[in-house]
């Protein structure tokens, strides 16, 4: 790990009184205050760096200049949160009036309960989980406000054949409204993993089959009750989410389990989670996170009650602990993230699976478990390949 990659992780640990302040200046300084803020930009934290600050969690000797921008960032942060509010307000009251089953998948949810405010943590979209059966329905009302497929640059040219790909190989498909000079975006998923239902990634770590649309609560937006996750919920998506779906890229979602440790981990049902979690897979994914949530935050108390009621199976081991700890912090290659993927089945069997799939596509190796599963993926790509030449 580089000084820059060092500086940007003990920032944040400082933020949770979890480091020494007057280093960290002098660490900073010899940096460069830009080189930081860059690395807060980039991952999204600008506004939770400069709100660590007027809270004074982080008494530092900021530059003007750097306090400003971080400022001006941070006003940037509530003009966009309050667009999308607007706009939640309208999709899920159209939602409730079809009366889908769907939950807010994160973003708003929680927001309040866990930074004090709804407008501290930039949204990008919105994420909505439909049950499968009304995605077709949920698409429909979504394109009667206006949303349109997010097109992959790829396929740009032939959208029906992006759409039939998106439909029958992903389990999410993204859209984009415009509105005015802005572009709003949603991503409208049917099932939690990105990976087809009989791939190896789904059998090593079926997170499909945890209650996500039935363990739910409701949030307000505008003057909308929006069904959203249960907070134990909430901790697992992010977990699941943030070292499966994004292999430890992507700080802000590190920083939303922090704060699930710090403001409300010693209320979750930990006895509730141990019981989604029987799994060893998915068990790592809940263990890893704790760990690194009491990395940069010094929390010991939620990882011991979490020990406490089954719901820490396993540890680290020396080995993987020096890669997961480093890896979300630094400015890494694909490949290494890929390293930290492989190493996360808990058997060196099931590594070697993982290792096969990725490299071969290998998820018709364990179809049989899953009856119903399809592999269309070679499919597609051939009905894709050949509308292309047809058309060029």
């Amino acid at each position: 790990m580089g000084k820059e990659d060092k500086n940007f992780k003990n920032f944040i640990k400082a933020c949770y009184g979890n480091y020494d302040q007057s280093l960290l200046q002098r660490e900073i300084e010899k940096a460069g205050w830009d080189v930081l803020t860059r690395r807060l930009q980039e991952n999204g934290l600008l506004g939770f760096a400069y709100n660590a600050v007027k809270q004074k969690k982080v008494n530092l000797l900021f530059p003007p200049e750097i306090l400003s921008r971080w400022k001006k960032q941070s006003l940037l942060t509530v003009m966009n949160n309050s667009i999308y509010e607007q706009e939640a307000d309208s999709v899920f009251e159209a939602f409730n009036q079809a009366g889908l089953k769907y939950v807010l998948m994160k973003g708003f949810v929680g927001m309040e309960e866990l930074y004090g405010s709804r407008y501290i943590r930039p949204i990008s979209d919105l994420d909505i989980l439909v049950a499968s059966d009304q995605f077709q329905k949920a698409k429909d009302i979504l394109s009667g406000l206006g949303y349109i497929v997010k097109y992959d640059e790829v396929f740009r040219c032939f959208a029906q054949e992006f759409t039939e790909v998106d439909d029958n190989q992903l389990h999410e498909i993204p859209l984009v409204k415009k509105q005015g000079n802005l572009k709003l975006y949603i991503d409208l998923h049917r099932h939690v993993n990105r990976y087809l239902e009989g791939s190896v990634v789904s059998a090593l770590f079926p997170g499909h089959e945890l209650p996500w649309l039935d363990h739910v609560d409701e949030i307000k937006l505008g003057k909308t009750a929006v069904r959203c996750m249960k907070q134990e919920t909430q901790f697992l998506f992010a977990a699941h989410h943030y070292i499966l779906h994004h292999m430890l890229g992507g700080t802000k979602w590190l920083i939303d389990l922090c704060q699930f440790t710090v403001t409300a981990g010693k209320d979750l049902d930990w006895q509730w989670i141990a019981g989604q979690v029987k799994n060893k897979n998915l068990n790592k994914l809940l263990v890893l996170a704790l760990y690194l949530t009491r990395d940069l935050t010094g929390e010991e108390a939620v990882l011991k009650k979490a020990a406490g009621t089954g719901a820490v199976k396993t540890k680290p081991g020396r080995l993987e602990y020096l890669l997961y700890f480093n890896v979300p912090f630094m400015k890494t290659s694909i490949f290494k993230r890929y390293l930290v993927f492989l190493l996360l089945p808990c058997s060196w069997s099931d590594r070697i699976r993982l290792l096969l799939y990725l490299l071969f596509d290998a998820s018709a190796s364990i179809e049989g478990r899953r009856p119903g599963a399809k592999r269309k993926s070679f499919k597609n790509a051939l009905h894709v390949l050949k509308r292309f030449i047809c058309r060029n």
